[in-house]
């Protein structure tokens, strides 16, 4: 019988136990292994967080873009009832009606209240300059001070009464515009309205 020692030449008894093998080699491959796994794991980590942000950010995108549209489409629908208030005024003298003052007083804060949204916004720049303008005017008129219509406007929304010298204004606005509807200040104010609908690409009707 063959001794199993003997079988074996010098070559393969060294190759059968794997003496010439290095083990810090091995250990060094496997940690080069793990460095590659971890190094791709990182850009695919980096790569989804940059998706996810994009992501956020088209949504937070939407998400303006759609507060934007609501807050213009609110003033449109005041400004058209502010406009259509002062063309009943051309025809009725509604200076003593308690509730068509709180509708106009509805209305202007409606306007107020986009001016005040718009400032941190993007809004549309010839649409918001011209309400501006508008409740520059409304401040001053018929004077720069706690008597002007702007002010009556802002103040007295949901009162069950009216100050003499508003229903002053509206008695005024109609009376003039009795003498020359087409200079009064009344008709000036539906044309200043129409021009900022305009700005908004709204017809004017």
């Amino acid at each position: 019988m063959t001794d199993f020692n003997t079988s074996l030449t010098n070559n393969q008894f060294s190759s059968f136990f794997n003496m010439d093998a290095d083990p810090t080699s091995t250990i060094e491959e496997k940690g080069a292994s793990k460095l590659v796994k971890l190094e791709k794991n990182k850009q695919f980590s980096a790569v989804l967080l940059a998706f996810i942000k994009q992501k956020i950010n088209e949504l937070e995108d939407e998400v303006d873009l759609m507060e934007t549209i609501f807050i213009a489409d609110n003033v449109i629908q005041h400004l058209k009832n502010l406009r259509t208030l002062f063309r009943i005024l051309q025809e009725e003298n509604l200076s003593q009606s308690l509730d068509y003052a709180l509708k106009l007083s509805k209305a202007w804060n409606g306007i107020l209240n986009y001016q005040t949204l718009a400032t941190s916004k993007e809004m549309r720049a010839d649409a918001y300059e011209k309400i501006t303008k508008l409740v520059e005017l409304f401040a001053r008129f018929p004077t720069a001070d706690e008597h002007a219509l702007g002010h009556y406007l802002a103040n007295y929304a949901g009162e069950n009464w009216l100050p003499f010298p508003f229903m002053g204004i509206l008695n005024d606005l109609y009376e003039e515009n009795l003498q020359n509807a087409k200079r009064s200040n009344l008709a000036i104010l539906i044309k200043m309205i129409s021009n900022i609908l305009e700005s908004f690409q709204i017809p004017h009707t």
